[in-house]
């Protein structure tokens, strides 16, 4: 009888440790994915951040050369007619 008792606790203990064994795992494995998912959560967001702000970016440089070249005609006007006028005189 005593045995068996000696058995039984035994095999409690045992069972508790696996159980108990398998909690912390279960719960640090779904931490540790719940933290990859929020890791990956945030690498998009920048990743998404950081391409728009490219194509800001790329727009604000087209806007910046075209208004270059506007320039650059009118300057050209201007240097052709002062060499005209300088001719003329």
């Amino acid at each position: 009888m005593r045995t068996l008792v000696l058995v039984l606790a035994a095999a409690a203990v045992a069972g508790a440790a696996v159980v108990s064994g398998q909690s912390p795992r279960g719960a640090a494995t779904l931490d540790d994915v719940v933290t990859e998912i929020r890791a990956l959560r945030a690498d998009l967001k920048q990743s998404t951040r950081a391409g728009t702000e490219m194509q800001l970016l790329t727009s604000r440089l087209s806007l910046q050369e075209q208004r270059i070249a506007v320039l650059s005609n009118q300057r050209n006007d201007v240097s052709s007619r002062l060499a005209v006028e300088k001719s003329l005189r």
